[in-house]
């Protein structure tokens, strides 16, 4: 059997690094955060090409891509790359707002783009790309969200040529030795970009856990082995000892089912907070917590509960689409909500488009006005487009009787987020079945379908 290769960069992230402004929600404005020519395009992600030997001609999928700013970019620079773009679900990957990034860089670096992505819906357990095409697999910020990893490197390994490489960026959410361990049981030849910035590049190739891992206490907890840890604790080691930017609490809680030793590490003091405070989470975590460890699940909802809504586990958990653990944290005392669209989870819902989650979190707050406006004038139905679900939609309308005409205070009707959302289903819904006229205009004289990218959507 074929051992494929793995590329793991430690700190590497795009999504974080770069945020550009937007103006009436739907237009693109130049900022210094964005790349306005192809050297900082090239600056930027000079490692991420380098490292993973991305050229000319290769086919290369970027999995949970989410916005595609990275197939955009990378095609800038190397405009014959032929790229597949993956996420899990239709409310992931939308085609309008990838669209909307393609328009903004072509303008701006006013360059050629070989635009022509292929767009693939996967799942939990299975990518659905095509099998033995793919020079790089493109695994950024998203390997810590997978449930079953073992099934699915299986599948992923299957769509790699013969001397195909995967490329992963753990950014600050997970232990890259964790996700070395967990491709080299499957096969993988692993190479660590260590340092990133520095080019410290370590080979792992058949060597032995003890070999691989020289810092003990964390080799201690990569191998589960809870008589060695309490070993080291006794022996009076920090258990907030960090490795990098994991702490051992935020390794042990990578390690699924490990949880006597996250209880060994919390018993004596360890915290998951690292690196000026930021908390730690990922899927795993709210494993843990939905598997009746209670006293694990106190703790995190003691510190994560008072938090900014994206480092709190239940935002986590409405990422993940985990309705049983969204109400467990609900029920043990979570917040869901807080002054302010960007931190209030019935908005943030509207962006999943998930009905039962927000029938979930109607029923836990009876004193919620769900028909409040935020600053902009948005009201929830607006944000219900965001999520392309027909159903939502339809709910708030006939069910919770929103009204349909509301516009926000830039006179932006519902069909226009919805036809600036690149929803389809949702568009011809609100003009077929509720007659909005798509040639009202807003208060900058622009009608519905003037924030389309997508030739499809009328």
């Amino acid at each position: 059997m074929k051992r494929a290769v793995l590329l793991v960069l430690l700190t590497f992230s795009i999504l974080n690094q770069l945020k550009c402004q937007t103006k009436d929600k739907f237009e693109f404005l130049s900022n210094e955060t964005c790349f306005k020519s192809k050297r900082k395009i090239l600056s930027f992600y000079s490692d991420i090409v380098k490292f993973g030997n991305i050229k000319d001609g290769d086919i290369v999928a970027d999995i949970g891509t989410y916005n595609a700013l990275l197939p955009t970019c990378l095609n800038l620079t190397n405009p014959n790359i032929i790229f597949y773009i993956q996420e899990y679900s239709k409310q992931r990957l939308n085609k309008n707002r990838i669209f909307q990034i393609v328009k903004y860089y072509k303008d701006q670096t006013k360059l050629e783009l070989n635009n022509d992505f292929k767009f693939i819906i996967g799942e939990k357990q299975k990518t659905n790309l095509p099998d033995s095409t793919f020079d790089k697999i493109i695994i950024s910020n998203t390997f810590e969200y997978i449930s079953n990893c073992d099934l699915w490197l299986a599948d992923l390994k299957s769509k790699l040529k013969e001397d195909g490489k995967v490329i992963v960026s753990t950014g600050n959410n997970i232990a890259s030795r964790y996700v070395i361990s967990i491709f080299e049981r499957n096969d993988f030849t692993c190479t660590l970009d260590k340092t990133y910035k520095g080019r410290n590049i370590q080979i792992f190739n058949n060597y032995s856990k003890s070999d691989r891992y020289t810092d003990d206490i964390f080799d201690a907890i990569v191998c589960r082995d809870s008589a060695r840890v309490k070993q080291f604790i006794n022996s009076g080691i920090d258990v907030n000892t960090k490795l990098g930017d994991m702490n051992l609490l935020s390794l042990a809680t990578a390690i699924s089912n490990n949880l006597h030793v996250i209880r060994l590490l919390i018993n004596n003091g360890a915290t998951y907070y690292y690196d000026d405070n930021q908390p730690f989470y990922s899927d795993v975590i709210l494993k843990s917590s939905s598997n009746a460890c209670f006293d694990i699940l106190d703790l995190l909802i003691n510190q994560y509960n008072n938090c900014n809504l994206e480092e709190s586990l239940i935002y986590a958990a409405w990422l993940s689409n985990d309705i049983k653990t969204v109400e467990l944290l609900i029920n043990s005392g979570a917040g869901i909500t807080s002054p302010g669209i960007e931190n209030d989870l019935f908005a943030r819902t509207m962006e999943g488009g998930s009905l039962e989650i927000f029938k979930l979190l109607m029923s836990k707050n009876n004193d919620i006005n769900i028909y409040q406006t935020y600053e902009d004038g948005a009201n929830l139905l607006h944000l219900s487009t965001m999520g392309q679900n027909t159903e939502l939609l339809i709910f708030m309308i006939e069910e919770l009787n929103f009204d349909i005409n509301f516009i926000d205070a830039s006179g932006n009707t519902v069909l226009m987020y919805a036809v600036a959302n690149g929803c389809i289903e949702n568009v011809k819904l609100l003009i077929e079945r509720y007659k909005l006229d798509p040639n009202i205009k807003n208060n900058h004289s622009k009608k519905a379908i003037d924030y389309s990218f997508d030739p499809e959507i009328f």
